[in-house]
């Protein structure tokens, strides 16, 4: 379990970290190797992780550049600080996300924006498919009748057409999935983070995390999920019938703070390939209660406005703001709402400025 306070990166000479599956060190860093097809995050690297965010160095996971790192392998990778890179068949390295070459592993902890990108990290998957990235956070009262986890049942029945199968801290997701089991592994770890792999029925239409926290009023749950919508006509059939419906039962159902829902492109089982897609794009955003009272949102004019939808409860609606099917008018679109705000009081009445910021680099790198 990642929950450590510890940032990484510090001052560390020829760090050194008791773990077998480091490789090799440096300063403020340690190595891991593998050359598996497929990386996952299995209990070794989970274990890796924490002895490394102990210790406030940054992993460097090295891979070849056909390894494909999955879901959750990639998201508690960065949750540290970690970064992944691959090396080429000629002995070249670049980062595996961005493509951008680097000239020795020590520099993958600072890259450069303007760095050369790698030619064959441009080349598209054959197999990829139409993916959504669904990011919902939900508050909860800290009571006996409070349940974790319905929010990523809601989006695997809604989006997926599937259901949750398991859930664990490391992969594979082992233990069978059940919202009370969840809701009592994450109350007896309070005060601390829990911070949870899901899997599910059917693993190339959902892949999950789930992270829990305390906060000033109670419990906050945030639900991140890769969604496989396949080819064109399945994917805008999701988006235009089966996401308003997802959301607007999560403003019934649940007390949403913040979601987003992005479309690109993805391998068709769900893994990250070391290549370089187009950046994902909006296409649909909820607000909850608090954040509309927060920002001051006229709901009667949003919606005549930015073609808004108003769900949830009647005393303390929520807002659906779609953002159309269409990269660049997307963007614009969903600048246009942001900056109808302010975009630093935007992002402080969502408490979320990290997405918004990660939004506006993908807007950018577009």
């Amino acid at each position: 379990m990642i929950d450590e306070a510890a940032v990484p990166g510090g001052n560390v000479s020829q760090s050194t970290v008791p773990h077998p599956l480091v490789d090799e060190a440096g300063e403020g860093f340690v190595v891991s190797r593998s050359d598996a097809p497929l990386v996952g995050f299995g209990a070794g690297r989970a274990g890796l992780l924490v002895e490394a965010a102990r210790a406030g160095v940054r992993v460097i996971l090295l891979t070849p550049a056909s390894s494909r790192l999955t879901f959750a392998m990639l998201g508690f990778l960065e949750l540290v600080g970690g970064v992944w890179v691959v090396e080429g068949s000629d002995g070249g390295l670049r980062l595996g996300l961005s493509g951008q070459r680097i000239a020795a592993l020590a520099a993958a902890l600072a890259v450069p924006v303007d760095a050369e990108v790698e030619v064959d990290a441009l080349r598209s998957s054959p197999a990829a498919q139409n993916v959504l990235t669904v990011s919902m956070t939900v508050s909860h009262k800290p009571t006996v009748d409070t349940q974790l986890g319905r929010t990523t049942e809601l989006i695997a029945e809604e989006l997926a057409s599937s259901r949750p199968s398991g859930w664990g801290v490391h992969e594979p997701a082992g233990l069978h999935w059940n919202t009370q089991n969840v809701t009592r592994f994450a109350r007896q770890r309070m005060p601390r983070d829990s911070r949870l792999v899901v899997a599910a029925e059917n693993p190339a239409a959902l892949s999950g995390l789930l992270t829990v926290q305390r906060s000033a009023k109670g419990v906050t749950e945030t639900t991140k999920a890769l969604v496989g919508v396949g080819d064109e006509q399945q994917t805008w059939a999701a988006i235009e019938d089966r996401l308003p419906r997802l959301l607007g039962s999560l403003a019934e159902r649940q007390f949403p703070l913040f979601g987003t829902v992005f479309l690109g492109r993805g391998e068709s089982d769900l893994t990250t390939a070391a290549r370089l897609p187009q950046p994902p794009f909006p296409v649909a955003m909820l607000l909850g209660p608090q954040a509309v009272r927060d920002l001051g949102i006229d709901t009667d004019a949003a919606t005549e406005r930015f073609g808004a939808t108003v769900v949830g409860r009647r005393r303390i609606p929520s807002l659906i703001v779609p953002f159309t099917s269409d990269r660049t008018v997307g963007w614009h679109r969903f600048r246009d709402f942001a900056g109808a705000f302010g975009s630093e009081r935007f992002a402080r009445a969502l408490g979320f400025g990290s997405a918004l910021s990660d939004a506006q680099g993908a807007n950018r790198a577009s």
